[in-house]
C-alpha cells in the first residue's frame, strides 16, 4: 500500500513510529518540495499518540496537509 501523497510540488510521507512501551502509534512524517534542482525533505513529530497505526497514518496525512496548506498560503 502506498502510502505517500502528493500535493503539487509536495509529498507528505507518513512513518508512524510505535511508543516504546507498546501504548500507541506516534505521528511522524517528511514533507518533500521537489523544487526545480533539489528536493527539501522537512521531518515532523506530532507529540499525539494513536492506538492503531493506521490512525497515526491517517494524522500523518491531515497534518501533512496542513502544513502545505500553510506553505502555499504564506
Amino acid at each position: 500500500m502506498e502510502l505517500r501523497r502528493r500535493y503539487g510540488r509536495f509529498v507528505v510521507d507518513p512513518r508512524p513510529m510505535q511508543m516504546a512501551d507498546g501504548s500507541g502509534w506516534a505521528p511522524e512524517f517528511s514533507i518533500e518540495e521537489h523544487l526545480s534542482s533539489y528536493v527539501e525533505d522537512t521531518i515532523y513529530f506530532s507529540g499525539q499518540v494513536f492506538e492503531t497505526r493506521e490512525d497515526a497514518i491517517d494524522a500523518c496525512h491531515v497534518l501533512g496537509r496542513r502544513e502545505v496548506t500553510r506553505r502555499l498560503a504564506a
